[in-house]
């Protein structure tokens, strides 16, 4: 076997910060409801677009994209992720009125917070590992353009399914009724043209995505201000057997038994820029 065809896995370690907005699917960008992390079709997009910032628009065209669009994709989620719902001023120019003006409204957006690392998986060709890996280290935000992310690593490791997100209708012999789910977008198939994901074509294009119900290994431990669809909760995973050090496997559990609590509390307030949410975490290992 040569280097051209020998394949294997990276993965790649990302920090988020501050609070981020990866939206959902058909959700309204004037009430919108979030994900926990970026689904397979923003992962492809995200690396077209870094793609195209490292490499160019007639190389990305020519030789990247046809490697994105077929590039198995595997996300595996923070441990946890509190998501609530924040209250923003938005504002629209008024093009009927003369000067412009502006208009303001009330907007709904959920925005997430996580604790741990996101991680992302794809199989590449050997050959092409140092342009996976700086194209994986340069790509600076998941979901909105102010939801920063910070690549910590890249690494040569194969993902756990079990701890990744994955499709409703591979997912089998397992009890999903406290698993948080959602749609997310995906490639059409391998196929798809350059000109259909291109904001410049032409408008007569097909849609290049399909839709479809994901599985996310996290459960859902803490819900507060009247349920998922007006409050805010946290959800977390119960993961092990990962590269991660022993002591957060340790934590993580603890977590999962109920012993280690993370809350999210909405705030009332809807002035300024959004509503604050605060946290309370209590910590039993580094409190022992």
């Amino acid at each position: 076997m040569t280097n051209t065809t020998r394949r294997l896995w990276l993965a790649a370690d990302y920090h988020l910060p501050a609070t981020y907005s990866c939206r959902l699917p058909f959700s309204s960008a004037t009430s919108a409801q979030v994900s926990p992390g970026p689904g397979p079709a923003s992962v492809r997009l995200a690396l077209i677009r870094t793609g195209v910032e490292l490499f160019g628009r007639e190389h990305v065209r020519d030789t990247f994209f046809p490697l994105v669009r077929t590039v198995p994709v595997f996300i595996r989620p923070p441990a946890s992720v509190a998501l609530s719902s924040h209250f923003l001023h938005g504002y629209k120019v008024d093009t009927q009125q003369q000067g412009h003006p502006l208009r303001e409204s009330l907007l709904s957006r959920e925005m997430a917070h996580a604790q741990g690392e996101l991680t992302i998986y794809l199989e590449i060709a050997l050959s092409e590992e140092g342009m996976w890996t700086q194209v994986l280290m340069t790509i600076g935000y998941w979901g909105q353009t102010n939801s920063f992310a910070t690549c910590l690593r890249v690494r040569q490791e194969a993902p756990q399914p079990q701890e990744c997100v994955m499709p409703l209708r591979t997912v089998s012999s397992i009890p999903l009724h406290s698993f948080f789910s959602c749609i997310l977008s995906e490639f059409r198939d391998s196929l798809v043209a350059w000109e259909e994901i291109d904001p410049f074509a032409p408008l007569e294009k097909t849609n290049p995505f399909k839709l479809d119900i994901y599985v996310w290994p996290l459960r859902i431990v803490t819900l507060h201000g009247g349920g998922e669809s007006t409050g805010a909760y946290a959800i977390a995973s119960g993961r092990s057997g990962s590269h991660k050090e022993r002591e957060r496997l340790i934590a993580m559990e603890r977590l999962m038994q109920g012993r280690w609590e993370l809350v999210v509390e909405e705030s009332t307030e809807t002035k300024g820029i959004s509503n604050i949410a605060s946290k309370r975490l209590t910590h039993p290992i580094l409190q022992t």
